[in-house]
């Protein structure tokens, strides 16, 4: 089996934590299903590395920002080795890169992972899980 096929990324709404439109937690979580693998640990700016796929409850895709480039020095590199069965988890907030206004309601919301960076790790693109995402309106 290839690294593209062992490595997977999940999503989710963290435990204990909700989502409205001033802020919108998100959990990606990195597992490796097979051999040793090190992955890249940067991630912003969050565009350059990840688009999220996010629609409305009527069917509307969001518009939301997705790619890019940056200039990564090869000392500024840091990686992860994940073995089999391990995970990452990185905890983002992506309300920010929300179209305004963003109303109160059911988003269905998927990720997909990009790096074009690194030596010796993985490179590709990774697609999530789908998920259902119940935004309130300003929290007080």
């Amino acid at each position: 089996m290839s690294v593209e096929t062992t490595l997977r990324i999940e999503i989710a709404v963290p435990p204990g934590q909700v989502a409205h439109v001033g802020s919108i937690p998100l959990a990606i979580t990195f597992r490796n299903g097979g051999t040793p693998v090190r992955i890249l640990r940067q991630f912003e700016p969050l565009p350059v590395f990840f688009s999220f796929d996010m629609v409305d409850a009527d069917g509307t895709p969001l518009l939301l920002p997705g790619g890019g480039k940056i200039d990564l020095r090869r000392n500024e590199m840091e990686y992860v080795t994940l073995a089999r069965g391990e995970t990452y988890m990185l905890a983002v907030y992506i309300h920010h890169l929300m179209p305004s206004p963003l109303k109160a309601d059911a988003y269905t919301l998927s990720v997909t992972y990009h790096n074009q960076y690194g030596e010796d790790c993985f490179r590709g693109s990774l697609h999530s899980n789908t998920i259902t995402v119940t935004i309130g309106g300003n929290q007080r």
